[in-house]
């Protein structure tokens, strides 16, 4: 334990600067093999310094409580400057004994945070648990009079070390202090270095507990996030579902009598082309006629002649409007379809964009939104067609909304609001489709928290939350946001082109906002 004044040694690896609750905590507490397996990887090959019998086990359980390179905390200090002044010593540490080196949580009268376990006293101490180890005159002691930092600077003389021994028996370092002179300890130190060794254990315990309840707590936290996603995607998926089943039956009795319709305007047009023809005719036998009654008729003939062309026409196109509709339903719906299947996926963002067409520019249009198309070479992709349309119609609603609020500070002004749907081959076995915008677009913090359920951005977070399980969880896919504030969101979505395939999340190309 010598090696508790040691200075300049410093240890090989990573060493954190911060204690957070880490990561990998949960993995260690979930499994004693994985614990078993990184004590067993700290053990030195051929170590110069007496290990307990049971050091493996001891360094799992020292893993345990992931209290290792720890920042300094006031209560452990509390205890070494107390054990300092009761024994009457310049130096108090609380010694911590990894595989080949000790560490310090808590020093009192040196600066040094760390030593290598072959300078140890502690070393020794351990092999003793229940009793204090006392060494009087290190100078005199054949185990510790070679010592560097016996023999050299600085000096030490008098070491005392309480082990810190857990609930199961299992020594993980000491409580001890030095002095630079020979000498003794009072019964009542003892006693007293003993009792603030054991608080030095309710401390590390409690340390250890409260990582247990936060893991716990973050666990919980995840579960409940998961469960109102679950409960958000099935309410969602049964209204869909409900939707689906309405629209194609709606669709269904409106087609056959549109079908009727549409079908006999040709007739009723070539009908009607044949009477013009017979009132062309006997226009020329009336012209001659002066009375007013006639002239007013002719009059009358003219107009019907001139509209009566425009009225079918205006018939067929609105009639041509709603058989494009309806298919657009059928196609957004793919009701009774379940499963994965290859899609045309330029036909079913039609089917999207045919729906939402109130909200682009046009003669129905209330938001004047520019809708334009960019169809890259691709052909068909592998997916759940309803759901991909789901998560489709989404993305495009986000878009709108963001664009109600009006076009990014950056563009022009009187730039006109506008959305950009692009398709492209990602890789030679996925394609991206891209939904861009010109809105004010997102913070920092909105781009990074947008899919999460809990996160409430632009009031569709859960709509948006909904559109990422379809296209990762259910699709294999990928979807990711980019966003530069003034000037715009991108939606890049990737999906796979074959059957089996899932896509791992890479991060896309940046591309210029519309």
């Amino acid at each position: 334990m010598a090696s508790d004044v040691v200075n300049g040694c410093k240890r090989v690896g990573t060493i954190k600067t911060a204690h957070p609750i880490p990561s990998r905590i949960s993995t260690l507490m979930d499994s004693g093999t994985n614990l078993r397996q990184d004590a067993i990887a700290r053990l030195p090959q051929d170590p110069a310094f007496p290990c307990p019998a049971n050091e493996v086990k001891r360094l799992a359980k020292l893993l345990e409580y992931d209290i290792l390179d720890s920042l300094p905390e006031q209560r452990y200090d509390d205890l070494t400057e107390i054990a300092a002044h009761i024994c009457g010593a310049p130096i108090a540490l609380v010694s911590l004994l990894d595989g080949d080196h000790q560490w310090f949580k808590s020093r009192y009268g040196i600066d040094t945070t760390e030593a290598p376990r072959e300078h140890s006293f502690c070393t020794y101490a351990i092999l003793e648990p229940e009793t204090t180890f006392i060494v009087a005159d290190s100078s005199t002691d054949e185990r510790f009079h070679k010592n560097p930092f016996v023999a050299q600077e600085p000096h030490i003389r008098f070491y005392a070390g309480a082990s810190l021994v857990t609930s199961s028996g299992l020594p993980l370092g000491t409580l001890c202090v030095l002095d630079t002179v020979p000498r003794h300890l009072t019964d009542q130190q003892d006693k007293a270095l003993q009792a603030l060794s054991r608080q030095v254990v309710a401390q590390l315990e409690l340390h250890r507990q409260s990582v247990q309840l936060q893991q716990e707590k973050n666990d919980l936290q995840q579960t409940l996030e998961q469960l109102k996603m679950t409960q958000a995607s099935l309410l969602q998926a049964e209204k869909m579902a409900a939707i689906s089943e309405l629209t194609v039956d709606i669709a269904n009795k409106i087609s056959d009598p549109l079908t009727f319709i549409h079908g006999n305007l040709q007739c009723c047009n070539d009908y009607a082309q044949e009477l013009l023809k017979v009132v062309a005719h006997c226009e020329g036998t009336y012209a001659a006629s002066e009375t007013a009654a006639v002239a007013d008729v002719m009059s009358d003939l003219d107009y019907v002649m001139t509209d009566m062309p425009k009225l079918l026409a205006s018939m067929k196109h609105g009639s041509e409007r709603v058989q494009g509709i309806i298919k657009s339903l059928q196609t957004f719906s793919h009701y009774n379809e379940s499963g994965k299947k290859l899609i045309d996926l330029h036909e079913n963002i039609d089917a999207v964009c045919e729906l939402l067409c109130s909200q682009f520019e046009g003669d129905l249009a209330q938001n004047k939104i520019k809708l334009e198309k960019h169809y890259g070479d691709v052909n068909r992709v592998y997916c759940i067609p309803g759901l991909l349309n789901q998560a489709l119609m989404y993305l495009f609603q986000h878009a709108i909304r963001a664009l109600q609020k009006g076009v990014g500070s950056q563009h022009l002004p009187n730039t006109v609001p506008r959305i950009v749907v692009t398709t492209s081959h990602a890789t030679e076995h996925s394609v991206q489709i891209m939904i861009s915008d010109n809105s004010e677009g997102l913070t920092v913090q909105e781009n990074c928290h947008i899919f999460e359920p809990s996160y409430s951005s632009q009031g569709v977070s859960m709509a948006l939350s909904i559109s990422h399980q379809i296209i990762t969880q259910q699709q294999g896919g990928v979807l990711e946001c980019q966003s530069m504030m003034g000037l715009g969101i991108q939606m890049i979505v990737q999906l796979p082109m074959r059957p089996g395939e899932t896509l791992t999340v890479e991060q896309p190309e940046e591309v210029s906002m519309p």
